[in-house]
């Protein structure tokens, strides 16, 4: 399906002369990281897919999931999950080209896509951990641990701040929610109620945990209270 065409009446003039100056360049053959057509993008991305090795890839799904733990009352599984976070493609990876006609066109770049079908594999085979809960609404954490800075003497970590430098918790997470989605790990996107993200320092090997739990118990807890409150106050009226 083809994308929207640019209507330049909706735009602002700067926008407008921006547009101009794509579709001038297109006109001209001038390609400054523009794919002119379909052909031309499917060529530079087999070009991107003979590059460097992404260190997410397929093979590597079997050995992704180190540990998994599960609560006592089942309504909480923990991954421990083999990767380094800064290593991990965020949503950023996503490409977009403009063709001759003024069309937009949206991609996954190669090492994004990998990275995403081997969170997928992987967490497709523990589906039923979660699955089994049925439709329900669940709360979602990502807790991502990054290394010190190279030659951080040991004595001198607990000087270093907060981890604020890039990649952005909520980018990485986002290509990773939608890879356990198609995985199966809850039915929708919309069964999410809370999701967290949180970026931390760790003096082991960089890796990540991503903790999956059931709300429903707590919802009907909640909605059980609050009966007993109406009856409350029903038998002092």
């Amino acid at each position: 399906m083809s994308a929207p065409r640019i209507n330049p009446a909706l735009l602002s003039a700067e926008a407008r002369a921006n547009l101009a100056k794509v579709q001038a360049e297109l006109n001209f053959g001038v390609r400054q990281q523009i794919v002119s057509t379909e052909c031309e993008l499917e060529k530079e991305v087999s070009k991107n897919r003979k590059g460097g090795k992404a260190t997410l890839t397929p093979d590597k799904a079997d050995s992704l999931i180190t540990d998994i733990y599960v609560s006592e009352d089942k309504n909480e599984v923990r991954f421990l999950i083999d990767a380094n976070p800064s290593e991990v493609p965020t949503a950023q990876g996503k490409g977009a080209f403009v063709d001759k006609s003024g069309h937009v066109h949206f991609f996954t770049k190669p090492k994004q896509r990998k990275a995403e079908q081997t969170f997928q594999d992987a967490f497709s085979k523990h589906s039923e951990l979660t699955r089994r809960w049925g439709d329900v609404p669940i709360e979602v954490e990502f807790y991502y641990f990054f290394g010190y800075p190279s030659g951080t003497p040991k004595k001198k970590m607990h000087t270093i701040g907060p981890m604020t430098e890039k990649p952005d918790a909520s980018n990485i997470s986002k290509g990773i929610c939608d890879a356990l989605t198609r995985a199966g790990m809850w039915k929708d996107d919309s069964y999410i109620q809370k999701e967290t993200s949180k970026k931390c320092r760790t003096k082991n090997s960089p890796h990540m945990e991503i903790r999956i739990i059931n709300l429903q118990p707590r919802f009907d807890e909640l909605f059980r209270k609050e009966e007993e409150r109406d009856s409350l106050f029903s038998s002092c009226q």
